[in-house]
């Protein structure tokens, strides 16, 4: 994939989610300059302003010169993934609307894993604790947390149950009805009656 900077790349996976992890924390903030040293692990007051070394993918290139990873950041552009917006003369990172739907999707599969992770600790006999992750959800992006237990939905057993019945509780209306969707569906089946389709 071309590059501002005339190189091409095809980005692996990995540095596309760790791109897009640190952005999520910038989007309309800073420029590329910026996005390039919070993904090199820089402590920069003009990074750290503004909490970035909490993002997921924050590091991922320490080691990696400025100039490549600023050839990555240009390959995102290139392909509509991220882009630049003007605003009042500072070019400022933006999502495309692609973008914007890969960033989403990224992030409710690492909750996910994180919620999965915490049910299989269950299953293995710990006692339940809600994870860390539920905290994270608060605030984020509404769709992107309906993503979230649109995937859980999918899997989801009694096992999960706890867990849902918890997170729902810390829900805005509109999440909290979907999880109770889902968690009627789930008991449904556990109790072995038909349930209603939560597509």
């Amino acid at each position: 994939m071309p590059s501002q900077t005339g190189k091409s790349y095809q980005l692996p996976e990995a540095d596309l989610r760790a791109i897009l992890g640190v952005a999520d924390s910038l989007i309309g903030r800073v420029g590329r300059t910026t996005l390039a040293l919070a993904l090199r692990g820089s402590r920069a007051k003009r990074v750290l302003q503004h909490g970035v070394e909490q993002a997921r993918g924050y590091g991922y290139f320490a080691g990696v010169s400025q100039e490549e990873v600023l050839a990555r950041i240009d390959a995102l552009i290139a392909d509509d993934i991220l882009r630049l917006e003007d605003h009042d003369g500072f070019p400022l990172l933006a999502y495309s609307e692609y973008g914007l739907q890969l960033a989403m999707r990224f992030a409710a599969e690492e909750w996910l894993s994180a919620l999965r992770t915490q049910v299989q600790s269950v299953r293995q006999g710990a006692a339940f604790e809600p994870p860390p992750v539920l905290v994270d959800l608060q605030g984020r992006n509404q769709n992107t947390v309906l993503l979230l237990a649109d995937l859980v939905g999918a899997e989801a057993d009694a096992d999960w149950l706890p867990l849902l019945r918890v997170w729902a509780a810390r829900e805005t209306r509109r999440v909290r009805a979907r999880l109770h969707q889902i968690i009627a569906a789930i008991e449904a089946r556990a109790a072995g009656r038909p349930s209603l389709d939560i597509s």
